[in-house]
């Protein structure tokens, strides 16, 4: 081997000791990291120089596989420092042990075990996402039921005012409390027998209030006798059925205004302003049933239940 050749060796020899501290910096402490790093960047271009030098005394001209070869050092060595820096950021931590434990785990095929808090994290979120799709499921099932109990007559009447004023007693007693996460209020599918002889009730109601006043329950000068009607049947006979008790603070819960409700239906742009917590209530079920698609809460059966329980009429009303 000729001196060249020697000096060729010693240098490539050199550079792979550097790129094996540059290894060994990963166990290091985490405060001497940036120096070192600077230190062997200072030291591989000296020795670079140092080639350079080298090749004049020897007079070398060609020298593209030299290069070839130290350049695929110098760019491991320049990719180790990369991938050191992105994970001192990633790490985010000041911790030696933490970071070091989580450079091992970067450059190691077996993933580290999770920690306790990312555990307790991941069970929080889990709890979260499921508390958001109760939400909407309840909400879902509410709108349904109020949405059938609207379709009352056989020939195709439907009663929105009526629909109106049931949920002006829904908004208070239920949707708020499924919005702040009161479990209690939590309803998985539409309990079918249950719900159906509720709409049946509702029709009935409905039937007889436009028997006795020819009026929508929305018109200003009849809210006050005939929307009470409504709530009242939703806070003795509605919740009690579906939830199979009576709570004391039903009585206490105040109905929204007419002023509230027309707002509401007729001001999309307010709403959020105006009942922001009902409002909340309409979004979260958007948002699920985009991520989720359509939720299975039994919708197709409770209709073909509740066709049945449409009344034949011929009052000349058109809603």
């Amino acid at each position: 081997m000729n001196n060249f050749e020697k000096a060729q060796a010693t240098l490539i020899a050199k550079h792979q000791k550097l790129a094996q501290q540059q290894e060994e910096l990963l166990e290091k402490s985490l405060a001497k990291q940036s120096d070192e790093h600077e230190k062997l960047t200072r030291e591989n271009e000296a020795l670079r120089a140092e080639l350079a030098s080298i090749d004049e005394m020897f007079g070398i001209e060609n020298s593209a596989y030299r290069e070839k070869k130290l350049q695929g050092i110098k760019d491991e060595f320049d990719l180790r420092g990369s991938r050191l820096q992105n994970l001192k950021e990633l790490g985010n931590t000041n911790t030696y042990s933490n970071l070091c434990g989580k450079l091992k785990t970067a450059f190691s095929n077996e993933p580290a075990p999770p920690t306790e808090a990312e555990l307790a994290y991941v069970e929080e979120q889990k709890a979260l996402e499921e508390s958001r799709i109760e939400k909407a499921k309840t909400i879902k099932v509410w709108d349904t039921i109020v949405e059938a109990a609207g379709m009352w007559s056989k020939d195709g009447q439907t009663a929105p005012d009526v629909e109106l004023a049931i949920k002006s007693a829904l908004f208070p007693t239920v949707y708020e409390r499924v919005m702040k996460g009161n479990s209690d209020y939590y309803l998985e599918t539409i309990p079918e027998a249950k719900a159906e002889k509720l709409v049946r009730q509702a029709h009935e109601l409905i039937r007889d209030t436009r028997a006795e006043k020819d009026v929508f329950v929305t018109d200003p000068r009849h809210w006050d006798d005939l929307a009470p009607r409504f709530q009242s049947w939703v806070i003795e006979s509605m919740l009690p059925e579906l939830y199979g008790a009576k709570d004391k603070a039903w009585l206490t819960d105040e109905p929204l205004s007419l002023d509230q409700m027309q707002t509401w239906r007729d001001k999309e742009a307010s709403r959020a302003l105006d009942l922001p917590t009902i409002f909340d209530a309409y979004d979260n079920l958007k948002q699920v049933s985009d991520e989720h698609g359509t939720l299975d809460i039994g919708i197709a059966e409770f209709h073909k239940l509740t066709l049945e329980t449409r009344i034949d009429t011929e009052l000349p009303i058109s809603c």
